[in-house]
């Protein structure tokens, strides 16, 4: 079968054919618990409005046959239409396998040749994947919670369908949810697949996080946190000043200040896994600035207070999700150093007001 390079591609409009494998009724809806925001600063748009209840849908698993996969969340059927399994959102969003065009098709983002044909896998395919792979958080938030089902398939020859690159730490996390890697299938070109296991999203970041996504995470600490004899200290701050992009022009003077207050300031990035998931399942007090590694609240305990250091450039609403204790969550936030023409959203440097951030960890910590 000949597949597609740069030529448009069409929606599929109608109802697709599929199987119900699994069906289990939806949680129970609630009132969102809006975070605290301390400074002058008030709440500024996120990347989607806040909910006001956090709808929980049906959890399914469904079987489609004859599907093509492509990495990056891409599934297209036989006749080349683009599925609408392959959008986690509005399908005119933004997506990391496709690009949307103004007459309604679609284009892959990655180029193959014209005369690539896809790979025919025979046996069963569960699909978790993700349109960022490369993006820890949308690996953490998407594709681990997608393995929500697997257990309860009784398939013996399972094969787990991914675009994420097995590094230690992935490889840890899939072999703690009892996934041998010779059963993943790294997606870096299309396939062909006869049974395509499609199961619910039960984390929609901008919309709701399913409580049962937080048995897998509970999980995952148990098994991943005994394997490091790490101390683990109570405060931590998690600092992006090491990592590029969207800089905080002032965190080393922010850093300092935690560091006063009785803070471990952490690095995620030069711990292992195993040490990351100890140090956020045990702190009682964390701080951080906002990006992918302040998702690893998913592991901290309830009653852990998180107060996030935030770019109004680059608020999300998934942070929301994951705390949604009362008093739990607290924002302060900074300014960019220069305003998006058009939108509101940007990665442009930006500070904080410091003494804005002293008077929110007194606030929020109690302290």
């Amino acid at each position: 079968m000949m597949l597609p390079s740069s030529k448009k591609i069409n929606f599929f409009e109608g109802q697709p054919e599929k199987e119900v494998i699994i069906k289990v009724a939806p949680s129970k809806n609630e009132r969102f618990i809006e975070p605290k925001v301390y400074g002058k600063v008030r709440m500024p748009l996120a990347d989607s409005a806040y909910p006001v209840e956090i709808i929980y849908p049906e959890k399914r698993v469904e079987l489609f046959a004859n599907q093509i996969i492509y990495p990056n969340h891409v599934v297209l059927n036989e006749q080349m239409n683009i599925m609408p399994s392959t959008f986690m959102r509005n399908r005119k969003h933004h997506h990391g396998g496709v690009k949307y065009q103004n007459d309604g098709t679609y284009i892959i983002t990655k180029k193959y040749e014209e005369t690539h044909e896809a790979k025919l896998i025979e046996s069963p395919v569960y699909h978790a994947d993700t349109d960022h792979p490369d993006v820890y958080g949308h690996v953490l938030l998407e594709v681990i919670p997608s393995l929500w089902a697997k257990d309860l398939l009784s398939e013996k020859d399972l094969k787990i369908a991914t675009s994420i690159k097995m590094n230690k730490s992935y490889a840890a996390i899939f072999n703690a949810l009892n996934i041998k890697l010779n059963k993943v299938i790294t997606l870096s070109e299309p396939c062909k697949v006869k049974q395509l296991l499609f199961p619910t999203k039960i984390v929609q970041r901008r919309k709701f996080i399913d409580p049962i996504t937080f048995n897998i995470y509970e999980r995952l600490k148990n098994q991943l946190s005994c394997m490091t004899d790490l101390t683990c200290p109570e405060r931590i701050y998690i600092s992006r000043s090491k990592v590029p992009g969207r800089e905080l022009l002032n965190e080393l003077e922010l850093e300092d200040i935690f560091k006063q207050k009785g803070f471990t300031i952490i690095h995620p990035q030069e711990l292992s896994i195993y040490e990351q998931v100890k140090i956020f399942s045990n702190a009682k007090l964390i701080a951080g600035v906002g990006g992918s590694a302040m998702h690893n609240t998913v592991y901290s305990a309830p009653d852990a207070k998180v107060l996030i250091i935030c770019s109004t450039g680059w608020l999300v609403v998934a942070d929301s999700l994951i705390c949604q204790q009362k008093d739990q969550l607290g924002y302060i936030f900074g300014e960019p150093t220069q305003f998006p023409q058009g939108g509101h959203r940007t990665q442009s440097t930006w500070k904080v007001d410091l003494d804005e951030v002293k008077s929110a960890i007194s606030q929020h910590f109690s302290i």
